[in-house]
């Protein structure tokens, strides 16, 4: 982990209300079990249910309920899990494991944004529907879900128009101490003015110094573009030197290779590189194509679509966020499958999906490798 997110999160602990006092040795130190219990106390302060003296110590629940809990209120925060199915179930189990690797990224998430996500907790409290059974829907709970549902909506409109009435507050108050803070300057400023005016009044050759100042910020103002010509320029002839340094070892390469090689190693090196070239044709070329293909059809649908609103990028955003919530309950309905079936082939096809992937990767690298050089 790098030292930023390292900073992120002790910062975050150090402050109201945990006042943990830690330093990168103690938080490097920290258990697993410790680090899980500190996820769970931060999301119990996002949600603010309960003081701090009152979070749920997660050894008086069982790891099932301690894992619903967390994993429900990421949901609600709408936190972005992997994109990967095998990288969910990873991070799904490093985070109930307690592990840094899922731990931290989590950690910094929220104390960077903690003001949208206690906001969003607060929407998510009030927008909650309850899921109510077919044969418990009598007309008189139908009657009151549609209430609930209008609710909703009227608080969804209050909420905007709070929202916005609060901005508009604190743009007015900054632009009130702008001013304030602008005045201030200007009269500073004229003071000094008066004060440089009654110094040179009685100087007789005012008109001559005028000038020549004038002159020389031009000359200033000329010398810094030079400097900056310069500096460019020197980038330029580094970025030409470190080109020629590598295509010169390229070149040295290629010589030595000439000199030592023999008919048979250059038949068996043009024939992998025929092998390369035909999967990169076959396979891979064709596949990036294809995806191509689809991406522009994806553009040119969204571009004959009618111009988005911010109501429409907002339904898209919870669209998003629904269809990964549903990956991650695919996954854990596979992953209970699985178990049940104790399917053996499981693992050779997780392993043939890596290898396609590395597969993939590698042409990748080899694709952009060719273009460097």
């Amino acid at each position: 982990m790098s030292t930023e997110i390292l900073r992120v999160i002790i910062d975050g602990l150090n402050a109201p209300p945990f006042d943990r006092n830690l330093t990168l040795v103690k938080l490097d130190s920290m258990s697993n079990e410790k680090l899980l219990q500190t996820l769970s106390d931060v999301l119990s302060w996002i949600e603010g249910l309960v003081p701090i003296s009152e979070f749920i110590d997660i050894r008086s629940e069982s790891a099932d309920e301690t894992a619903m809990r967390i994993l429900a209120t990421l949901r609600i925060l709408k936190y972005p899990p992997p994109r990967d199915i095998d990288e969910i179930q990873r991070w799904r189990l490093d985070l109930l494991e307690g592990n840094k690797r899922a731990i931290y990224p989590i950690l910094k998430w929220i104390f960077e944004n903690v003001d949208q996500l206690k906001e969003r907790i607060y929407i998510g409290r009030h927008l909650t529907r309850v899921e109510v059974p077919l044969e418990e829907q009598t007309p008189e709970v139908t009657r009151l879900m549609q209430e609930m549902e209008l609710k909703m909506e009227e608080f969804k409109v209050l909420h905007s128009q709070n929202v916005e009435a609060r901005g508009d507050f604190l743009r007015a108050l900054d632009v009130r101490n702008d001013l304030k803070a602008m005045n201030e300057e200007r009269e500073q400023l004229q003071r000094k003015i008066e004060r440089c005016k009654r110094r040179t009044s009685r100087r007789p050759d005012m008109g001559n110094l005028l000038k020549t100042s004038e002159r020389l910020r031009l000359e200033m103002e000329r010398a810094q573009e030079l400097k900056m010509q310069k500096m460019d320029q020197e980038r330029a002839v580094n970025q030409a030197e470190q080109r020629m340094t590598r295509l010169g070892r390229v070149l040295t390469e290629e010589e030595h290779r000439r000199d030592e090689a023999d008919p048979k190693t250059i038949i068996q090196k043009l024939r992998r590189e025929i092998e390369v070239n035909r999967y990169l044709i076959d396979e891979k070329l064709e596949h990036d194509l294809n995806t191509l293909k689809t991406n522009l059809e994806v553009v040119q649908r969204i571009l004959a679509q009618p111009n988005a609103t911010k109501a429409d990028v907002d339904k898209l955003k919870e669209r998003i966020e629904q269809l990964n919530s549903e990956c991650m309950e695919l996954a854990l309905q596979r992953d209970r499958r699985d178990e049940a079936s104790e399917d053996k082939l499981a693992i050779y096809r997780h392993q043939s999906v890596n290898v396609q992937r590395k597969k993939a990767n590698v042409a990748d690298l080899l694709q952009m490798t060719r273009q460097n050089i």
